[in-house]
Formats: C-alpha cells, sequence, structure tokens
C-alpha cells in the first residue's frame, strides 16, 4: 500500500451506457428520495422505480449466458427471494438479488465506483436543497430525539440516515483504493467521520466506524499474520444471528445484562423482543406493521420500527435468508482474502445497529456475493460462461 495521499475523488458522473448503468442509477436515485425528509416521496413513482429498474436488470439478465445446472440455482434464488419479498411486503431483497445477478459479469470494483459516484451527485444536490430550505425557513438544521439528543439530519429522513448514505460511500471508496491506503486515507476519514459525530450524535455508527479504521490500521502495519481475520469474517455473522435471538428471549425473561446492553443500543434489543413476541418467527417473511402504537407498562414504547437488520431477518424478512447469508459469507471468508473479510466484518457490525444490511444500495458490502458467481466458487458452474 502506498504512502502518497492520492485521493482519487473523482466527481465527473459515469455514463449511463447499459440496462445494468440505468437499473443502477435507478436504485441509487430511489434509494436517495426514500432516506430523504426534504425531497418529494410517491408511493406509485417509488413503485414505478421498482419495476423499470428490476426491469433494466432482467433484460440485462437474460442476455447473458447459462448453463441449465446454473440457471436453475438462480431461478431457485430469484423465486425464493420474489416469495419473500411478497410475503414481508419489503422490496429490498428482491432488488438486492436482481443487482447480484445483474453484475455478475462485470467488473466489482467498476459496479461499485459507479454506485459510489453517483451517491455522492446525490449527497451534494440534497444537501444543496437543504441549504436553501434552510435559508427559507422551511427546514431545522437540529432536532431533540427522544433521548434529548440534539442532532443534525441534513435534511435527511433521521441523522443516523445520514450516518449511514455517508459512511457507505466511505466503504465504497476504501473498497476502490484499498490498495493504495495510507495513514494518511484512515486521517482523513477519522477526520469526516468525527465531524460528521459531532453534529449527528450517531453512537453506534460513529463506534463502526472507529472499528473500521482500527482494522484498516491493523491492516496497513501489523507484522504478524492476519489470517484470523478470515476466521473471524466466517463466523461473526452466524454468532450474531444467533446472540441477536438469544437476547430477545433473555430480554423478555427480564435478564439485567441484557437491558444494560440495550441501553447501550438505544432500545434495538427490546424492539426486537417486542417484535419477537407480538409477531413472532418468520422462515420466509411476513408482512408487519410500523409506526405509532398504544404505549403499555411493560415495553414503554410509543413507535415501532426495526432498528437491526438480524431482527429484519428474524421476524420480517424471513430467517431462511440468514441460512444462505451464513453459507455465502463463510464461503467467501474461505477465500482467505484480507479485503473481503474486513467488508464481512464490518456489515456484520453495522447490522446491529442498523435495518439497513440487505439494501446493496446503503450497505454495498452485501454485493459481495456477487464474488462467488463471477468467480464460478460454489454457485456457479466450474467453468467460464460466455
Amino acid at each position: 500500500m502506498c504512502e502518497e495521499l492520492d485521493l482519487n475523488i473523482k466527481v465527473k458522473a459515469p455514463r449511463v451506457n447499459t440496462f445494468v448503468d440505468l437499473g443502477l442509477l435507478l436504485f441509487v436515485l430511489k434509494t436517495g428520495f426514500d432516506v430523504s425528509g426534504i425531497l418529494p416521496h410517491n408511493t406509485i413513482v417509488d413503485n414505478i422505480i421498482i419495476v423499470v429498474g428490476l426491469g433494466t436488470f432482467v433484460i440485462s439478465v437474460l442476455q447473458q449466458n447459462y448453463s441449465a445446472n446454473t440457471l436453475f440455482k438462480y431461478a431457485i434464488v430469484t423465486v425464493l427471494s420474489l416469495c419473500s419479498t411478497l410475503t414481508s411486503g419489503q422490496s429490498v431483497i428482491i432488488i438486492t438479488v436482481i443487482t447480484i445477478l445483474a453484475i455478475r459479469q462485470l467488473d466489482f470494483t467498476k459496479v461499485i465506483r459507479k454506485i459510489r459516484i453517483w451517491s455522492t451527485w446525490f449527497i451534494c444536490i440534497h444537501s444543496i436543497c437543504f441549504l436553501i430550505q434552510l435559508l427559507l425557513g422551511n427546514a431545522k438544521m437540529f432536532s431533540t430525539d427522544a433521548q434529548g439528543r440534539v442532532r443534525a439530519s441534513f435534511g435527511f429522513g433521521h441523522a443516523n440516515t445520514f450516518s449511514i448514505y455517508l459512511f457507505n460511500i466511505i466503504l465504497m471508496w476504501v473498497w476502490e483504493n484499498y490498495e493504495k491506503l495510507s495513514w494518511k486515507h484512515v486521517a482523513m476519514i477519522f477526520l469526516i467521520e468525527t465531524a460528521a459525530f459531532m453534529l449527528t450524535n450517531s453512537r453506534t455508527s460513529y463506534l463502526c466506524v472507529i472499528v473500521f479504521l482500527l482494522l484498516l490500521v491493523l491492516i496497513l502495519y501489523s507484522k504478524s499474520s492476519l489470517r484470523w481475520l478470515n476466521k473471524v469474517a466466517g463466523l461473526i455473522f452466524p454468532i450474531l444471528s444467533v446472540l441477536a435471538l438469544v437476547s430477545y428471549k433473555l430480554l423478555l425473561d427480564g435478564n439485567m445484562t441484557i437491558r444494560l446492553i440495550d441501553d447501550a443500543l438505544t432500545g434495538r434489543i427490546t424492539l426486537g423482543a417486542y417484535a419477537f413476541q407480538k409477531d413472532g418467527l418468520s422462515f420466509i417473511g411476513q408482512k408487519m406493521s410500523f409506526g405509532k402504537i398504544a404505549w403499555t407498562p411493560e415495553w414503554q414504547l410509543n413507535y415501532f420500527t426495526l432498528d437491526c437488520t438480524y431482527t429484519s431477518l428474524w421476524v420480517n424478512i424471513g430467517w431462511m435468508w440468514i441460512i444462505i447469508l451464513m453459507v455465502c459469507f463463510l464461503m467467501l471468508a474461505k477465500r482467505k482474502e484480507i479485503k473481503i473479510s474486513l467488508f464481512i466484518i464490518m456489515w456484520a457490525l453495522y447490522a446491529i445497529s442498523e435495518v439497513q444490511g440487505l439494501d446493496a444500495y446503503l450497505c454495498f458490502p452485501i454485493l459481495m456475493v456477487v464474488l462467488l458467481l463471477n468467480n464460478q466458487i460454489g454457485f456457479d458452474d466450474n467453468k467460464t460462461e460466455g
């Protein structure tokens, strides 16, 4: 890894030359409008974008060549994702799965670069719109949350959402420039994220950033073997998945240690336990009601949402995807590439505090599953296909 501070930050938006490019751009825009608190959001338009975006991806997928065996495997995964989407009412899983299938024959880093640049353009334009709204008196820079914390959301629906969007851009940039990283890049990321934390007060997000930077420093300067990172990458997701489920049960049993951890996670375990007791686990997915709820002494909740990817998988999207992801991450970890293991670990940690772990356009490491496909490991036949 070189020592020069070559930021390699491209600002020119990539051209839309293919159906895949169009689909990627549409879903970057869809994601941006979904998380914005100042831009108009229309359910009908949102659904149209989903249909058109998936349509462009399907056209691209159909233009690829497959063996009968590969086509059958992909068809099964597509049907399962469609079933989960219909039963859960969440489109995120079908969008992510079809995105992965559409980009399987493309250069993964170039795909990530396009998503990163378009996302950067969006956050810049969105910030300008926010400043205009701020000057006109139609928006507030700061707001106070339920815990009394003063936080800035920069026009996004929530301060945490802004932190997620920013961190995902940084993660994508690090993936692109991994081989060029130096301590100067680590310092730059630290300063950017620290400034963001001081304004957003997104504690769990900032903790993930600190862990990420410590791992980067370890990778950059450790003289000892880092093979243990590959083992951690293979085990972290299944361990955290089980721990999430156990934590719901322990909280329901009144375990005081879990309550302390829940306080540190700002009630995320409580939300999971509430969902677990109210709706139970689901193998293929189930629809759930989110929003305002009647306050009770037992739960002390006025509003219900899912704020953890593990909870979402267990009770909403369907825990069959936990099994599928366990297999995928284990196979990726077995490649023993530190870069891949690093991003698996970060995805698994970030999934604790955010529900967007399955969203390819807000938490890009989930797209690494495509590396199992375009390298013919596990899912594809052991040969190059057209």
